[in-house]
This record gives C-alpha cells, sequence and structure tokens, in this order.
C-alpha cells in the first residue's frame, strides 16, 4: 500500500481555523497560498513575508484569478496581456515597482 506523508501544507487550514489571519506571523519561511473560508465566504492570498515566492493575480469581471506565474494568469483566458509603461519604467529603473500595481494593465 503505497501512503503519502504528511506534509507541512496539511497544518496550514487547522492554523487558520485557530488564529485567522494572525496565523502568518507565526509562519517562517517561503510561501504562496490561497485559503477558501466558506464558514465567512471569503477567500485570502497570502505570500511570504519578503515576497520570495511569487503571486500575480487580476481582478477581472468574472471574478479574481491568480497564480505562481504571469502565464499562469493568462491562460485563464480572462484578461488581455496590456502594459502599464509607467510600472514597467519605475521597474526598470528601480528593480521593482514602488507601486501596488502590477506590470500589466487590469
Amino acid at each position: 500500500m503505497f501512503c503519502i506523508p504528511p506534509s507541512d501544507t496539511e497544518v496550514l487550514p487547522h492554523l487558520y481555523e485557530e488564529l485567522g489571519q494572525g496565523m502568518f506571523c507565526k509562519l517562517n519561511g517561503m510561501f504562496s497560498i490561497c485559503l477558501i473560508d466558506h464558514r465567512s465566504q471569503t477567500v485570502l492570498l497570502a505570500r511570504d513575508h519578503f515576497g520570495v515566492k511569487q503571486m500575480y493575480y487580476a481582478r477581472t469581471s468574472h471574478g479574481v484569478v491568480f497564480g505562481s506565474e504571469v502565464k499562469a494568469v493568462l491562460a485563464s483566458g480572462l484578461l488581455e496581456p496590456e502594459i502599464d509603461e509607467a510600472s514597467l519604467l519605475a521597474y526598470l529603473a528601480l528593480f521593482y515597482s514602488p507601486n501596488r500595481t502590477p506590470c500589466s494593465r487590469e
């Protein structure tokens, strides 16, 4: 019989049940996760404090699409890629985007 060993990911839903969003103060390491809270009818997207694990998202008329790579978001077919020139220039000058907006427009 093949048995899958438990992983650290399995504790996250239980930690969220106990601590709510406060759980992220307790996490150490790289992560990028989506939690669906059926009780409060909410979806929570979160990533590690230093942003090591990427998370890309876009709001569309159909809801929110997200992924750990831009190509995953674009593969959804829910949005057309479009460059935000101001964000791109800032990124090229500073090697990061000081705005909370991505380099592509919604």
